[in-house]
Formats: C-alpha cells, structure tokens, sequence
C-alpha cells in the first residue's frame, strides 16, 4: 500500500506531493484541476512493468489512434509536452521501502530495431521502473515502446522491447482502440475504471470468477446491501443476470444503478486483490441516493480483498456518503482520506482531511470539491 505518492512532470502536474495516503482515498476538485491526471500517475507507478499501461491510460480518454496520433498522445504524457524534463514518479510503502518510475522520450534516431521486421520507428519512451528497499536496488528493468509501419495490411504495430530485443509484437488495424491490444497482456493487480467502462470487461472478469466458482464471494458482499440476490449468472448475449428468487433470472439493471455500479467496481476489487484499484468520476451514472450503497460495498470488499482504493469524484453528495458511511458502517481496518486537488498558478496542492476534518467540513459546509 502507497502511504506517499510523489509526481513530477507528468500531464499538467509540475510537482505534486500527497502524503498520508490512507486504505480509501477520495480526490475532489474543480473541474481540469489535475485530478484525474494524479489518478493517473498513480495507477502507472502502481504497474509500468505493462508497458502498456501507458496507452491504456489513453484509451480511458476514449482516444482513437493512427500512428500519428499514437505517437502525440505519448507526448502528452510529459508536462507541457515538454520531453526534455523526463517524468518522475515516486510511491513510499513505508520509511525504507519506494517504488519510483522514470519516463524518458527517445527520439526516433536513437532507436535501434529488428531488420527482420523491417518498417520505421516513429518515436518512443524509455522506461526505468526501479524499487528500493534499504539502499539497495531489489529490482531493476528497462522498457522502450515505438509504432512501426509496413504496407497496408500490417499497417500499424507496437513493438515492445527489454533490454534492447524485442519482447513482443502486436499487430492493430487503424482506428481501433488500443483496449484490444490491452486485453492481451497479463491480468495485472492493478485496474482502472474510466468513468464509462466497457461492460464486455466486467462480463469477462465476472465470467471468470463464475469458472473458478469463486463469484460467491461477490454475491456475500452484495448480499449484505441487497438480500434478493441469490446468485449471478452470465448469459450467452454478454448480459449479466441475477437470481432473485423468482420464476426466471432478471438483468441486473433491473435492481438500479447502484448495484449495479457496485457489481462493477467489486468487479475490478476482486481481480486486484493485494493490489489497487482506480476510479474516476465514482458517482458518475448514480443517483445520490445509491452513493451510501456504493460506498458500504467499498469499503468492505477493500478490507475483505486487501485493495487500496484511488477515486475522484465532483459531488458533495458523493462526499457526504464517502464521509457518513465510514463513520456509521465501515469495518474497522479501513482508514479514508481525502484530497482536494487545487492549482496555484502553475503549480498543483494536494490539500488533505481526515476522518474528523471531513466531518466538521460537511457540517460547516465547506467548500471542499
């Protein structure tokens, strides 16, 4: 679990250091204050060893690519688009122990590739993703990422290389989104879910879960908020079903958004067990009167699953439930803290509040989003 995350030079953040990080953390601020860039950040220090990860991020932003488009979208990764100022992401697990990501972009000169490929390197990033404990180095790799081009039918592809060779390559036609290639890799202990998230995906970890016999432990949590549901099924037409005690199974839409919100993100908890889970614009698609239902859910499958949580949100109705919910239903073991995201010229403020604090903000009513 991440107690300090420090960024630097990443998106619009300049320098932004958060401390104090807690099992539940909430980020509030106005709108294009820098949020969801630090839920961002955060969640590609969590996992780089992806090198996809980074373009994953993209596609949260709904980006479609073609080459030139790919190769702008990594330049937005630096601050300012500025690549002379490498990236810089530090994550403290403790007094001795940090996880920290370098980002450096490589000119298409200096890349070197596979003759047998053929095609042409368009530009690149070079990762170091190293993790200190004590003063010695326990784990140290290097990543680079470039487009190559060749003809029509293979026209785009992303070649992946460690340690100079190349690693893997992944064919994709142009105008499909990058998920399709994020789908090939690895299950990660880190997930993040955009605010319109593809149901096909929860389909599919659900689906799994149902294989494994495992999406008990779902339904127990659900269970606890609405005791209707007996058991959850995946129909053939990729429709999620619950089993409610009547004659047939009914689509979990029918039960209301905060289910099924909650189904979504227990979804993703689940498959990051030990790990950590991203969630921007939590409140969006819910009435503020399934919040405290979203919430009691998170907070019990956090602790149940071993996950530290990173959300946004623009709602004081979201906060008010974040805040009433941890004080009268949470379990003890799952600390919250809150941040509000603010910009000072240039520069981003993480400005924190605790359990108390929050409280005392929403009774004085405070500005706090």
């Amino acid at each position: 679990m991440f107690k300090k995350v420090i960024i630097n030079s990443f998106r619009s953040i300049n320098n932004l250091e958060i401390d104090d990080l807690k099992k539940v953390n909430l980020f509030v601020g106005k709108n294009n204050c820098g949020k969801t860039s630090v839920l961002e950040g955060i969640y590609l220090l969590s996992n780089p060893m992806s090198i996809l990860n980074l373009v994953n991020i993209r596609n949260f932003r709904k980006m479609y690519i073609d080459s030139e488009v790919f190769n702008n979208a990594l330049l937005t990764i630096f601050n300012n688009m500025d690549t002379d100022i490498p990236v810089k992401i530090e994550g403290f697990i403790n007094s001795y122990k940090k996880k920290e990501l370098t980002i450096n972009y490589i000119d298409e000169s200096k890349i070197r590739y596979d003759e047998n490929i053929g095609g042409f390197p368009i530009g690149g990033l070079h990762l170091n993703y190293i993790t200190f404990e004590g003063s010695n180095i326990t784990d140290e790799k290097c990543y680079e990422v470039s487009i190559w081009e060749r003809g029509e039918r293979l026209k785009n592809k992303i070649v992946i290389k460690e340690n100079n060779s190349i690693e893997s390559v992944v064919p994709f036609p142009v105008g499909v989104r990058i998920s399709q290639i994020a789908s090939l890799t690895k299950e990660q202990k880190s997930v993040y879910l955009s605010p319109k998230m593809d149901m096909n995906d929860i389909a599919g970890w659900l689906n799994k879960l149902q294989i494994s016999k495992e999406i008990g432990e779902i339904i127990e949590i659900l269970q606890e908020i609405e005791p209707s549901i007996k058991d959850l099924r995946i129909g053939a037409d990729g429709i999620i079903y619950c089993d409610v005690g009547v004659k047939k199974l009914i689509p979990i839409n029918v039960m209301g958004d905060g289910i099924l919100k909650l189904l979504i993100i227990l979804s993703a908890i689940y498959n990051a067990k030990g790990g950590f889970v991203f969630i921007d614009e939590i409140e969006n698609g819910l009435h503020y009167s399934s919040l405290e239902i979203l919430w009691k859910g998170i907070f019990e499958a956090s602790k149940k699953f071993n996950v530290q949580i990173f959300a946004t949100t623009h709602s004081w109705e979201c906060i008010e439930a974040f805040s009433n919910v941890h004080e009268n239903d949470a379990e003890e073991g799952v600390d919250i803290r809150l941040y509000r995201i603010e910009r000072y010229e240039n520069e981003l403020k993480a400005i924190d509040y605790d359990r108390e604090t929050i409280k005392e903000a929403i009774k004085m009513k405070w500005e706090m989003r």
